[in-house]
C-alpha cells in the first residue's frame, strides 16, 4: 500500500482531512500556507487513490486509520 510511504505531515493532513478541517484550518494547524494545505490534501488523496474528502472520510474510518 503506498500510503505507508507518507511523511508524518500527510498523515497529520489525512487525520484533518477525515475530521473535515478546511484547507485553512489545516495550513493553521501545520503552519505552512493554504496553497501547501491544498497540495497535500491533494497528495494524500492520490496516495489512497480517492478523489474526494467524503470517500478520504470513510476509507479512514472504515480502515481505522483514525
Amino acid at each position: 500500500m503506498k500510503a505507508r510511504n507518507m511523511t508524518p505531515v500527510l498523515w497529520e493532513t489525512t487525520k484533518l482531512l477525515a475530521a473535515g478541517r478546511t484547507n485553512r484550518q489545516i495550513a493553521d494547524a501545520l503552519g505552512c500556507s493554504v496553497v501547501a494545505a491544498n497540495d497535500r490534501a491533494r497528495r494524500v488523496l492520490s496516495y489512497f487513490a480517492l478523489t474526494n474528502r467524503t470517500a478520504l472520510v470513510a476509507h479512514c474510518y472504515r480502515e481505522r486509520i483514525v
